[in-house]
């Protein structure tokens, strides 16, 4: 999942550089930052449309025409449907041909309906009952991602450029292109606007289409990406930025935060339709569904309505997201609004301003602890202790917790933050080379590799040494940054070893091909480091080495380390404390369903690995194996009591005097004496 999302991440960069613009910042772009913290001035609630399997459809454009509108349904086949405005209820007009159809876009124009087959690379035309009339070829060399039409043209998007086509008989003629950044959506209004939202350097354009100069027109500027989810009546198109949907006005600039998709537990990835009466069609992801129809309404609220403010800087992980939502749907009456300061915003602006709103008495309600503020809020003080909570609910106790992932929460005896659920960073070993060592310290480690002909390295080199130093550090506990007695200990020897074995690293090996079994085999290394996000995998270290032939190492001269997937924490500002006590113990009692690492209640562990073992009952001798390693784990993930702790800042620092002393531009001495001393400055700074 991790590899998954690195992919990813670089694909984002990719799309969203490289493109025209200044390369900064437009001087007139629309600062949302302000406005993304804004709650929405109407709360809304929504139902699930009565439709029918095939309806599931993903993004696109939905397409309006007398009074009726038409989706595109692609759950198992391709499908077009019309539905009745009034009654929400939906009619199959027409599916593909053959499987070799691939439906993906449509648009209306003329009274007629047109579908993107981007399979056979054409245009197939509809009449609104559904008849088909004929196919129309694209130009050869058009790619086409999303199409919308202004009655007069079929505006084609892709190849980072906006193609107007005018259908023929047979082909469709382009008549001319404007160029935009391969990243943009398009969209019309069904009354001859059509807008295309694009990356213009680092700024987020906005523009209408002028066919009559065949070019882009009135363009607005925005500070953060947005994309288009649909366009309307009250305002001239909707947008989706960050997690919630703004409608725009092109005429005056205005705009406002309309509501949340995070709070009602749906993803802000799908489309809209303003349906009148202040409802919305929308149409995206929710929950593990790819896409389904909801209609979304305006909800009445009661003066005994709560909403809690879940700060988070980034956005939250999927695990918590995911209960959030689940939440918001059990709880109409206590609601959670997820509140992302970096919506808008760089990481530093973003926790400046919420320590701002946190200092003018404006601060939210809850807290993310997996990000950035971590750190920053448990030195000041900012959290509410959260034992006599635990010690003071019926269904609840300390013993119910693996006791070394809770102590590792701890701070001088309070529990100011909580993780229902973590992953362990670990190393496992061969029992045969490391289970007679006196101590697990870098020097006995080295003479393991000093006194073998098959060992080449302690560590394995599937991380670069960037990655792997980092990992190192964040791991590290109080070894280098110690809060507390407000000391670091980077001119330590035990930080001596690590920036020296990071230096002599090489690249990755690249051993995805195979399994730990063959990573062991080709690597010729002491330990190998594991991040185990659940009882099953338990597997790992069993089919490398064997059962009862190994040992788990963890971080050597620190331990085993966890890290947090959910961790959350309560403001000592809140004046709503038993609501988000209520909130935060239904990650603990409940065991949240949405979790999919190691649950810090022993019991939620134990249920866990009885999943696994269920499945191999049918053979004995792996289920008995099986059972003995993860019994083997659990006592290990029992007593691991560091915190994974990892600081943007500090990472920096460490990171830019290290590639000195890699590029041999300093010494060891040098460079481990720049970094403690900035790392001081740093710390004094911070308290």
């Amino acid at each position: 999942m991790k590899k998954i999302l690195a992919l990813l991440l670089c694909l984002a960069l990719l799309f969203t550089s490289g493109c025209g613009g200044s390369g900064g910042i437009h001087k007139d772009a629309v600062d949302v930052s302000g406005l993304a913290l804004e709650p929405a001035r109407q709360r809304y609630s929504f139902e699930f449309a009565d439709f029918p399997q095939s309806m599931w459809f993903g993004m696109s454009s939905i397409a309006a025409v007398d009074g009726k509108i038409f989706l595109l349904g692609m759950m198992g086949g391709s499908y077009l449907y019309s539905l009745d405005t009034d009654s929400l209820s939906p009619v199959l007009l027409a599916s593909r041909e053959d499987e070799s159809e691939q439906w993906y876009a449509y648009c209306a124009m003329g009274g007629r309906l047109y579908v993107l087959d981007s399979a056979n690379r054409r245009l197939i035309e509809f009449g609104t009952d559904g008849e088909r009339l004929r196919a129309i070829a694209l130009p050869g060399d058009l790619f086409v991602s999303d199409i919308a039409s202004d009655g007069e043209y079929i505006y084609a998007l892709g190849s980072g450029k906006v193609t107007a086509l005018r259908p023929g008989a047979d082909a469709a003629e382009q008549v001319f292109s404007i160029g935009i950044s391969p990243y943009a959506s398009i969209a019309d209004d069904g009354a001859g606007r059509v807008f295309v939202a694009w990356r213009d350097g680092e700024t987020q354009a906005l523009s209408e289409i002028d066919a009559e100069k065949q070019r882009l027109g009135e363009t607005s500027y925005f500070n953060t990406d947005c994309a288009i989810a649909g366009t309307g009546r009250d305002w001239d198109i909707y947008l989706r930025i960050g997690g919630a949907l703004y409608g725009y006005r092109l005429s005056d600039g205005s705009m406002e935060k309309l509501l949340s998709f995070s709070e009602l537990g749906l993803k802000s990835n799908g489309v809209v339709y303003e349906l009148g009466g202040g409802r919305f069609l929308y149409t995206g992801t929710f929950g593990e569904i790819a896409s389904v129809p909801v209609i979304l309404k305006p909800a009445e609220g009661t003066d005994g309505d709560v909403t809690l403010v879940l700060a988070t800087v980034g956005e939250l992980p999927y695990a918590m997201e995911k209960s959030v939502r689940a939440w918001n749907q059990l709880h109409p009456e206590c609601r959670v609004e997820i509140k992302d300061y970096s919506a808008g915003a760089d990481e530093r602006t973003a926790q400046y301003q919420l320590i701002a709103d946190i200092g003018s008495g404006k601060g939210p309600d809850l807290y993310n602890m997996s990000g950035p503020l971590a750190g920053r809020l448990i030195r000041r003080g900012l959290l509410e202790d959260l034992y006599p909570y635990i010690d003071g609910d019926p269904e609840l106790s300390r013993s119910d917790f693996m006791s070394g992932p809770l102590s590792s929460l701890e701070v001088d005896g309070t529990l100011p933050h909580i993780a229902p659920s973590f992953s362990l960073l670990t190393t496992f070993a061969a029992k045969k080379d490391v289970g007679s060592l006196p101590d697990i310290s870098y020097e006995s480690l080295s003479a393991v590799v000093d006194g073998s002909a098959y060992y080449r390295s302690i560590f394995d080199m599937t991380y670069d040494r960037d990655q792997w130093l980092r990992i190192m550090v964040a791991a590290s506990g109080d070894k280098l940054i110690d809060w507390t007695e407000r000391r670091c200990g980077f001119d330590s020897g035990y930080f001596r070893e690590l920036l020296t074995l990071a230096a002599a690293r090489t690249e990755p090996e690249a051993f995805y091909g195979g399994g730990m079994r063959e990573i062991v085999e080709a690597s010729h290394s002491v330990l190998y480091t594991v991040v185990l996000s659940g009882i099953w995998q338990a597997a790992v270290a069993d089919d490398a080495y064997g059962t009862g032939s190994y040992v788990y190492v963890g971080i050597p001269e620190v331990g085993n380390v966890i890290s947090p997937e959910i961790d959350i924490g309560m403001s000592v500002q809140t004046a709503n404390k038993e609501a988000c006590w209520r909130f935060i113990r239904e990650f603990l009692v409940s065991g949240s369903s949405c979790t999919t690492d190691i649950p810090l209640r022993r019991d939620g562990v134990r249920r866990q690995m009885e999943k696994e073992l269920e499945n191999l009952k049918q053979n004995p001798s792996l289920y008995d194996s099986r059972t003995q390693a993860m019994e083997y784990l659990i006592s290990v993930i029992e007593d691991a009591d560091v915190l994974y702790r990892y600081d943007a800042d500090l990472w920096s620092i460490i990171q830019s005097e290290a590639n000195k002393f890699y590029a041999r531009q300093n010494t060891l001495d040098e460079a481990v004496r720049a970094i403690q001393s900035r790392a001081g400055i740093y710390m004094s700074e911070q308290s």
